[in-house]
């Protein structure tokens, strides 16, 4: 069926649609990192306060991740955080009874920039200035480093040896921990 305002595309039909696929679109995604700042995750907000007690501020049409984390450096906090898509949080130190949450719970786009996450209603992502986590270029470091060593194929222990089945499992998570 032609479309009303364009009679030379087709629009679906009686009982019918016509789906399109946007090969271009980019999900927005949680931040990992803004200069030495590193994404903690998501938290919930205190029952009886705010989770991150320093400065703050509200943007209702240009917060971002970037804004946020640099309004705190600028303010000496070393924690950062975002929440309900315009807020932003700033503190010295996480309290005690913060609690984490799953990252899907952190889902309100930023006022700023759509294609990022800022938190949601009482969900803050946190950022931690944590200098030693950047590589010199001021990229992440990686927390999972590769593994190697050297493993002989049906070693066994001497008869002398006391180590269980269950010791000789922790060793090998050690050396192969995306195996265990």
């Amino acid at each position: 069926m032609p479309c009303t305002g364009n009679s030379s595309e087709i629009c679906g039909g009686s009982n019918r649609l016509s789906v399109y696929n946007s090969t271009t679109y980019i999900p927005p995604t949680t931040v990992k990192q803004v200069g030495s700042y590193v994404s903690k995750g998501c938290y919930a907000e205190l029952t009886n306060g705010r989770l991150l007690s320093g400065s703050s501020y509200i943007n209702n049409t240009a917060m971002t991740v970037e804004t946020c984390v640099a309004f705190c450096k600028t303010a000496g906090a070393n924690y950062a955080g975002v929440e309900y898509g315009k807020e932003c949080y700033c503190g010295s130190s996480l309290p005690t009874t913060a609690t984490t949450l799953d990252a899907s719970q952190c889902n309100m786009l930023c006022t700023g920039n759509r294609r990022e996450f800022c938190g949601a209603a009482s969900k803050l992502n946190v950022y931690f200035n944590d200098p030693t986590s950047v590589n010199p270029d001021g990229t992440l470091k990686t927390m999972n480093t590769q593994n190697t060593a050297v493993v002989q194929a049906n070693s066994t222990a001497p008869a002398s040896s006391t180590s269980s089945p269950a010791v000789k499992r922790w060793e090998s998570a050690k050396l192969f921990p995306k195996w265990f």
